[in-house]
C-alpha cells in the first residue's frame, strides 16, 4: 500500500486505524518471524518512524480487506498504541524482520 498509494495516504490510513480501539493493522511480509516479538519497528525512508505492538503472525494466504484481496507469504498483525521515537533513529532499510533490543 505504501508503494501503490504513497506515503501520506498510507500514513493517514495507518494512524487512523491504529488510533481506534479494538482495531488491528495487517502487514504483508516475506516470511513469518522466527522468534517471539513484543514490538514491530517500522523503518521508512532510512529512519525508524514508529513502534507498534505485535499481536500475531499468519502464514501464506489471501486476505480480503475493504477495497481488495491481497496475497502474502506471511502476515503480521499490529495493534496500537503507535509510539514515535523522541529523537530520529537512522537505520538503513532491511528486508523482512530485524531482531533488536527495545529501541524506545
Amino acid at each position: 500500500m505504501l508503494k501503490e498509494k504513497g506515503y501520506r495516504n498510507w500514513l493517514r490510513n495507518f494512524l487512523n486505524t491504529m488510533s481506534m480501539e479494538d482495531c488491528t493493522y495487517w502487514m504483508k511480509q516475506g516470511g513469518r518471524p522466527k522468534r517471539d516479538l513484543l514490538y514491530v519497528y517500522l523503518c521508512i525512508g532510512n529512519k525508524i518512524r514508529f513502534r507498534a505492538n505485535f499481536v500475531m503472525s499468519e502464514g501464506p494466504c489471501k486476505k480480503y480487506f475493504v477495497d481488495e484481496g491481497m496475497f502474502a507469504r506471511a502476515w503480521i498483525v499490529l495493534a496500537g498504541p503507535v509510539v514515535r521515537p523522541d529523537q530520529p533513529i537512522v537505520m538503513k532499510g532491511f528486508r523482512g524482520f530485524r531482531y533488536t533490543e527495545k529501541l524506545f
